[in-house]
């Protein structure tokens, strides 16, 4: 095969799992037009696995020799291997192992692992993640004296989750378990294991999230102190600020918040929310009244 015929192939292959077009063609000029260039370089226009191997020791020499950065290196190296694979087996590799990878895995994890990122169809912004946490299972199991995935049984998925709860954060536990559970289903599919463990893997970790404090009431009265609320402009800023930090509605409902809406005979503001479509009742309070009141009778004129 022509190598720009199969470089396009890898490009094509890319966009269809989720790059965007412009990474792509931007990804050609700037580490796989050099593929190029090194074969034609050579009188060459056919892929070649040995020439590929050839590309990958020039490039290294040149990092070794100052001549490239350690990010240009690397993204060079990984472009050529991504070729390589794809010529190979005829799939893409999202994540190509870094040498001396803290997670090092034998031929046979190796092979599994690169079936289950290629037909994952993970997104690109989770590809890494799902790649971690398969390789530090398959890695753990190795050292467990487990050749063969289908010699862990429940009992020993259990093991593996104990440890990385007395090791891990609660948000890495989470992904830990969501990808586990996926990685199963890959493996029940594929004839790996005898079962997929989904009732097993049924049960649910709550993702941790960062709170972020409520502003002090000071704060707010400050801000509330310089909005001239003698103009339009200002009485309008006064009720927004006060339905946010009051009623603690968000900013696109505020925007989208209706006359009809506002019960003055029940005090109540009642409305749909637009990020979960269901309707919320709020009470609407003295402080939020008087400012609603302000800005409709004297600037809109009802």
């Amino acid at each position: 095969m022509k190598v720009q015929l199969l470089i396009d192939q890898v490009l094509a292959e890319a966009m269809r799992l989720g790059q965007k077009p412009h990474g792509a063609y931007r990804s050609y000029w700037e580490i796989y037009n050099p593929i190029t260039t090194f074969f034609r370089d050579r009188g060459l226009e056919d892929y070649s696995p040995e020439v590929i191997q050839e590309y990958i020791g020039w490039v290294t020499e040149k990092y070794r020799n100052g001549k490239i950065k350690r990010e240009r290196y690397s993204m060079l190296t990984t472009a050529a291997r991504r070729v390589a694979h794809f010529e190979r087996t005829g799939t893409y590799l999202w994540n190509v192992p870094k040498r001396g990878s803290r997670y090092e895995l034998d031929a046979y994890y190796s092979e599994v692992m690169e079936g289950f990122l290629a037909g994952g169809d993970f997104h690109p912004n989770t590809v890494g993640d799902v790649e971690w946490v398969a390789r530090r299972y398959f890695h753990w199991l190795q050292r467990e004296g487990i050749t063969e995935i289908r010699q862990a049984d429940q009992e020993i998925i259990q093991k593996y989750l104990h440890s990385c709860i007395e090791e891990m954060r609660p948000t890495s536990i989470y992904n830990v378990h969501l990808y586990l559970r996926k990685l199963y289903r890959f493996l029940y599919e594929k004839g790996y294991t005898e079962n997929s463990y989904e009732t097993f893997f049924a049960f649910k970790i709550c993702r941790e999230s960062r709170m972020f404090p409520a502003a002090e009431d000071g704060m707010v009265d400050t801000v509330l102190n310089v909005v001239d609320r003698q103009t339009a402009t200002g009485k309008r800023d006064y009720a927004i600020i006060l339905l946010g930090y009051v009623l603690g509605m968000r900013s696109i409902d505020i925007a989208r918040l209706k006359l009809s809406e506002i019960l003055w005979s029940k005090g109540e503001i009642c409305f749909v929310q637009k990020k979960t479509g269901k309707t919320v009742t709020l009470p609407l309070t003295t402080d939020v009244g008087e400012a609603l009141r302000d800005y409709i009778l004297n600037e809109k004129g009802f």
